[in-house]
């Protein structure tokens, strides 16, 4: 399992021979289907609940989420890194190589755009916060590549998330926690407070426990794997609900630069970036161009839920986080026909 052996197609795998030899479709639409389900009626729901509440919602919000990454996530990171496949050769290390490279020069895009803007210290730590993150899992990314390029895009689409939780473990909690304090505070002292803090223990160590158990060879029990896709989804909704409790529509007329940047942050120049690094180390040579047009579609999704809830735990620009999310996530609706076009397909 762990020896990296290069392969001619992520399709030589067995992974990918299951995915082509048995009749998937219909469950993945299925699951893909209930996913977005939980997530927008999960967010309708808090959004309601938090309008007929009389507590401070921002508060009982970013608790919310503080106890959902210290008891939910670690199940899931683990998971996905024992179960992560490390025979793929040097895609494996491509795609979501790229796929950091690609979130790490937004988020100083978005430095420079705030500093252009003169934003307030929390505004532009949200700024930061949610260029850094994209919506490239199921929910979103990951499901158009499926929807575009079949089975194998999809496959090529979840590796190219690899990425994710280490970025959030490491630079997302490091610039989130930064802008989240006073400017007095020194970088020496921000990271030994990370150091401390339960928000970074914790899904480093399941990140490094994952590890340890594929390195090992050791079998994910089959009932435990059951119970990772529910778990999910309960975690997603619950997400979802802390979200909507802080939502408010009526904000985003105060932000309207900062969603024209973000959308040119989130649907050019990242885009931009990674079909640049993607042509570069020539990933187009690769299964007939099929992982250069995943980076591309990939690059290109709106602000993800990760960044809203950092900006919540850290008590930066909620209102920010919110217009940019909501603006960019209806944004790639029409912009669907753009990309498509794009690939090619």
């Amino acid at each position: 399992m762990v020896s990296l052996q290069p392969v001619s197609s992520l399709s030589d795998s067995a992974v990918f021979l299951a995915i082509k030899h048995h009749p998937l479709e219909l469950i993945i639409a299925t699951k893909i289907i209930a996913l977005i389900a939980v997530v927008y009626g999960c967010l309708a729901l808090g959004y309601v609940f938090g309008k007929r509440i009389n507590r401070d919602t921002n508060a009982l919000s970013r608790d919310m989420m503080r106890w959902l990454l210290l008891a939910g996530e670690p199940i899931v990171i683990v998971h996905a890194f024992w179960q992560l496949d490390l025979g793929q050769g040097r895609i494996l290390l491509l795609l979501p190589g790229i796929g950091f490279c690609v979130s790490f020069t937004a988020m100083w895009v978005a430095f420079a755009v705030g500093k252009m803007f003169q934003l307030p210290r929390r505004s532009q730590g949200a700024m930061m916060t949610c260029a850094l993150h994209s919506n490239t899992g199921i929910t979103l990314g990951s499901f158009i590549c499926y929807l575009l390029l079949g089975a194998e895009g999809l496959a090529y689409g979840i590796l190219y998330c690899v990425y994710i939780m280490p970025t959030f473990a490491s630079v997302g909690l490091v610039s989130a926690k930064t802008y989240g304090q006073s400017e007095s505070q020194r970088w020496k002292e921000t990271l030994a407070g990370l150091a401390k803090d339960p928000l970074t223990i914790v899904p480093n160590t399941a990140i490094l426990l994952g590890l340890v158990c594929n390195f090992a060879e050791w079998t994910f029990h089959s009932l435990l794997d059951q119970l990772v896709e529910p778990w999910i989804f309960l975690l997603v909704g619950l997400y979802s609900l802390a979200v909507g409790m802080t939502l408010r529509f009526s904000q985003i007329r105060r932000y309207i630069r900062e969603c024209w940047a973000m959308a040119g942050i989130k649907f050019v120049w990242s885009p931009t970036v990674g079909w640049v690094l993607a042509s570069v180390l020539s990933v187009g040579a690769f299964d007939h161009g099929l992982p250069l047009k995943v980076i591309v579609i990939q690059a290109a999704m709106p602000v993800g839920l990760i960044g809203l809830t950092l900006t919540r735990l850290f008590d930066l620009d909620s209102e920010l986080s919110n217009s940019v999310w909501i603006t960019s996530t209806l944004a790639i609706i029409p912009l669907l026909p753009l990309l498509q076009l794009i690939v090619g397909v």
